[in-house]
């Protein structure tokens, strides 16, 4: 017998939909189910109460002139106006309870809720099994439909994060390609400044454009060549009394003790008794290793600003529920002022689920007036130096507007004190290397701040009339970066590290750079704002970098490629690097006079116009 229409044997219970993976999954070939016991970890965003409140008041806060401007919330303030009820949050955390599933953490804020459970538990829950895809190479997983919830949850959960696995976080850091083993100049050793040291004459020239031999490699620039380049120790601020949180993954357990035997080479100022601390996830089991980006991003802070406080936000795994869970913690505490995060994704589109999530937790810490910086990423517009044969992709999160992108440039000193400040460049690096006498065409690779205009998000308020028309395109869209710091690692950064395939204590200096070294070097120079500011938090720069005096930043201006560096060795190839090198290769990235896609508005190379210009 059939059930008549309207009784409960054909009531099943409404559900409405939420966002959570990309569309991606349609055209991927599946690999098959996710066995049911799989343990799977991920993050429940909760709706904002008021969104659109917020989304105004963070440009108020932001910018001068607002009545507002600079009126900071505390995070029981955020609450009261902008989270959702402690009711609504109780009621999505019992819902997933009684799923199953195993809440593990809650933002203080009420807007995010860790859960982990099983492959099974999340299909009961939301409506669609995971399956496994491949995708470029790897194997993924991922919800095989759309999800959904309980129709009376549906204006509670905004969204699910961390169920698809495609997303391939990675910092931004790198080392130059040629070995320690390789002589760079004259005295079979390494250039503590550009030109110091000119690759023997018993060599050829350098490949066109130069027609000459170049400078020998780079060891990497001391704290003191930085901070007298950038003009910081002419100030006398230290980052005093200043916190600097930095996101990322994971805790190397050695980085402490890596970074004082760093400044005792370098006859630097080390880390004192509970100066640098860490923050212990709460939504999974802290994982260790060494870490080679943890010591540049630490030593990279601790360069520009010794004496500021230094809090590693170790997220329980390089995904994005890990990391969102990871900004909620250091926003619920409200102890640092600014965050570093120097890594990120190349995307064609942004995961909607994953985008709101992060602009959420952006929009909130612009509300407490904690500053949020993101590298920009290391492989220019992502083309391989080829953008009409490969296109281009975005760089996220340093492409939300949300977030103030540094991008990167290649620096050259030439004197042992840094005073002596021969050229500053756009970064783009291509190399050349010599077989049989022979130079191969230049080439691209991670060797370029990454930037370009966002595929996905619409121009945002701070860039209107600001940004060039021919940049933002004819429906205008955020275009990154927003400035630019040092980053080419053949001009780079000089760290001290240990081994990365263990925990034994295998140290070595070496030269390192990215746009991981662009962005905590500048967040370093951001703690001297507040210094000078009495401690008095900044907030979300990006309006004040697009201000008019584009808070005291330098210009980056188009230049030859003049500028560059060899690599030589008797046991293997011989190598050029250009500096510049964006007219050797078919990209998109250009420095201009005025904004420019690869530079931003420039550097802060001068400490005291940049606090300055921060200050207001």
């Amino acid at each position: 017998m059939v059930p008549a229409a309207g009784t409960a044997a054909s009531a099943a219970p409404a559900r409405v939909g939420i966002a959570g993976a990309s569309n991606w999954t349609t055209q991927a070939k599946t690999a098959g189910a996710v066995p049911d016991s799989t343990p799977v970890t991920f993050g429940v965003n909760v709706s904002l109460r008021d969104s659109a409140g917020l989304q105004q008041y963070v440009q108020q806060v932001s910018t001068p002139g607002s009545s507002n401007f600079r009126k900071f919330l505390t995070p029981q303030q955020f609450a009261d106006a902008y989270a959702p009820t402690a009711d609504t949050q109780r009621k999505v955390s019992n819902w997933l309870s009684s799923q199953g599933l195993q809440v593990r953490y809650s933002s203080t804020d009420r807007t995010y809720i860790a859960v982990s459970g099983s492959a099974a538990q999340i299909h009961q829950a939301f409506g669609a099994p995971l399956d496994k895809y491949s995708k470029s190479g790897r194997t993924v997983t991922a919800p095989s439909g759309g999800l959904s919830v309980p129709a009376d949850l549906g204006g509670a959960i905004q969204g699910v994060v961390g169920l698809d696995t495609s997303h391939q976080i990675q910092t931004t850091n790198r080392k130059p390609t040629a070995t320690a083993a390789r002589s760079a100049g004259t005295d079979d050793g390494c250039s503590n400044f550009y030109g110091q040291h000119t690759v023997s004459a018993e060599w050829d020239a350098a490949p066109a454009p130069f027609g000459a031999r170049l400078p020998g490699a780079n060891c990497g620039y001391t704290p003191q060549q930085l901070a007298t380049a950038r003009g910081i120790t002419s100030t006398g601020l230290t980052g005093k009394g200043i916190t600097v949180g930095i996101g990322l993954w994971c805790n190397d357990l050695m980085t402490e003790a890596d970074t004082n035997r760093w400044a005792s080479i370098q006859h630097w100022p080390g880390l004192k008794a509970g100066q640098y601390t860490s923050l212990q996830p709460k939504d999974g089991p802290q994982c260790t290793g060494p870490d080679g980006e943890q010591d540049l991003d630490v030593q990279a802070i601790h360069g520009a600003a010794p004496n500021a406080n230094i809090v590693y936000g170790n997220a329980s795994a390089p995904q994005d529920d890990a990391l969102i869970s990871m900004f909620h913690q250091f926003l619920d505490a409200n102890k640092v002022d600014i965050i570093t995060n120097s890594w990120g994704e190349v995307v064609s589109d942004v995961d909607p689920a994953s985008s709101t999530a992060y602009e959420n937790v952006f929009m909130q810490a612009a509300a407490q007036g904690v500053s949020i910086l993101f590298s920009s990423g290391d492989a220019g517009d992502n083309s391989n130096g080829n953008a009409p044969k490969n296109g281009t992709l975005n760089d996220y999160p340093a492409s939300d507007p949300l977030a103030t992108a540094v991008g990167g440039t290649s620096l050259g000193l030439t004197n042992a004190s840094g005073s002596a400040v021969g050229f500053e460049q756009g970064w783009t690096t291509a190399e050349s290397d010599e077989t049989n006498d022979k130079w191969s065409p230049w080439s691209s690779g991670r060797s370029a701040g990454g930037g370009g205009t966002s595929k996905t998000f619409a121009q945002p308020f701070y860039q209107k009339g600001r940004v060039p028309a021919a940049l933002a395109g004819a429906t205008p869209h955020r275009v990154y970066p927003d400035l630019a710091n040092i980053a080419d690692w053949y001009a780079g950064y000089r760290i001290g590290t240990h081994d990365d395939f263990d925990q034994s204590g295998n140290f070595e200096m070496q030269e390192n750079g990215g746009t991981s070294l662009a962005s905590p070097y500048t967040a370093g120079m951001v703690a001297l704002a507040l210094e000078s500011n009495k401690g008095t938090r900044l907030g979300f720069l990006n309006p004040l970098i697009y201000a008019k005096s584009h808070a005291g930043l330098t210009d980056i201006k188009a230049g030859p490629v003049k500028y560059g560096t060899e690599q030589v060795s008797f046991e293997g190839p011989r190598a050029a690097e250009a500096f510049n090198a964006e007219s050797l290769l078919n990209q998109t990235l250009h420095a201009t006079d005025g904004f420019d896609n690869k530079t931003g508005w420039g550097v802060p190379g001068s400490a005291r116009s940049f606090v300055t210009g921060l200050i207001g």
